[in-house]
């Protein structure tokens, strides 16, 4: 005949053998017996402002000139606008050879000191007004087509 202290003990162990395949699983398959290689290295030394500073730098160096947004990108442009974006980033590459993308949301360390260095050098090489100049001719172009 079983007793409520048999079912007990059997719920009881029940459990204590469930936790213990639980954790037996878990750590044999949480072990990683990968070693480190040259790209994994590099993946976290290029995340530094340093790095994208000197990147930027290089880049300015060699005649490249990028102008990266990040963040939620919005464009509201009046119907006479449309197309003024596209035209715009065409405009200021064919005229100034400045590449202008946007790249989304997320931003590490050295995508921000990247953008905030290669737009100053873009800056002073061009003017500090070269973007509103570029938006002001493009659209006076724009209209003419």
């Amino acid at each position: 005949m079983i007793t409520l202290r048999k079912v007990k003990n059997r719920k009881v162990m029940k459990r204590i053998l469930l936790l213990l395949f639980l954790f037996i699983y878990l750590f044999f398959h949480s072990q990683n017996n990968e070693i480190p290689t040259k790209k994994d290295l590099l993946l976290v030394t290029e995340n530094t402002c340093l790095y994208g500073t000197n990147l930027a730098l290089s880049d300015f160096k060699k005649g490249i000139y990028n102008s990266f947004s990040y963040g939620l990108l919005i464009e509201m442009s009046p119907k006479l606008d449309i197309g003024l974006n596209e035209f715009y980033k065409d405009y200021m590459f064919k005229k100034y050879r400045i590449n202008m993308q946007h790249k989304g949301c997320e931003v590490g360390y050295a995508e921000q000191c990247y953008a905030e260095t290669m737009n100053k050098l873009i800056l002073e090489k061009f003017g500090s007004k070269v973007f509103k100049r570029g938006k002001k001719t493009a659209k006076k172009y724009l209209k003419e087509k």
